[in-house]
């Protein structure tokens, strides 16, 4: 199930512009990049795939999926930078990587499998930018504080609890954190655009600062330059 959930999160990033409260498997991969129908995007936020036009994108993105899909750290490597950018305090390079994607039980991985159903966007340089929701302006003042619903159907509720009253269906746009995040809590308090209060199952929220990929031109293909989070 895995695979086949990882090959159609790529099909749709090849070819196209980009609930609740029970977790959804997000996963990504794919073997192929044929063209695909454009679903209707529902939010200010779905992803989108601004990436497909460019000089062998598909390809990239071909290979990248099945290397995580896979879970194979060499084949990742190859389409990596020597000089990968991995955080904002100096890390980085293929030894250190090899070593992240080793750690943590796996959880590197699980950010690539979360990214690769995003779409990708593009950046002032015209590098390519994963997830798409990172080349966007999201017309906040604290990135910090800010959240993007992950779904069409994201429901904010009145308690924390998925029994609680739905206060307002939030699809694929921004909230405020209203007493800070916690990964580890089910549901985290948020204020609405609208300027409504409650609650949303963590596992639908994403921060804009989380894990992205920058992809950069390297002779007649694409390198990942660096694979961050934070700011």
């Amino acid at each position: 199930m895995r695979n086949f959930m990882l090959a159609t999160a790529l099909l749709a990033l090849a070819a196209c512009s980009g609930g609740a409260d029970e977790p959804v498997a997000r996963e990504s991969g794919a073997d192929a990049f044929p063209d695909q129908p454009e679903p209707a995007a529902v939010g200010r936020f779905a992803p989108q795939n601004d990436c497909v036009e460019l000089p062998n994108a598909k390809l990239f993105f071909v290979d990248l999926g099945k290397a995580v899909r896979d879970r194979d750290a060499n084949a990742l490597l190859k389409l990596t930078s020597k000089d990968v950018k991995l955080d904002f305090g100096g890390g980085g390079g293929l030894t250190t990587f090899r070593e992240r994607l080793e750690a943590e039980e796996g959880q590197l991985w699980k950010e690539l499998d979360e990214i690769l159903m995003l779409g990708c966007g593009r950046d002032e340089a015209g590098d390519m930018v994963l997830p798409w929701l990172f080349s966007q302006d999201l017309g906040v003042d604290d990135p910090f504080s800010t959240m993007v619903t992950m779904g069409p159907d994201v429901v904010m509720r009145d308690k924390p609890a998925s029994t609680g009253a739905v206060v307002e269906t939030i699809p694929w746009d921004t909230v405020q954190l209203a007493d800070g995040f916690d990964p580890k809590a089910p549901f985290a308090k948020v204020t609405s655009r609208s300027g409504k209060e409650g609650y949303i199952a963590t596992d639908k929220l994403r921060s804009p600062l989380d894990y992205r990929i920058t992809a950069a031109p390297a002779g007649d293909g694409w390198q990942i330059v660096s694979f961050v989070a934070g700011d």
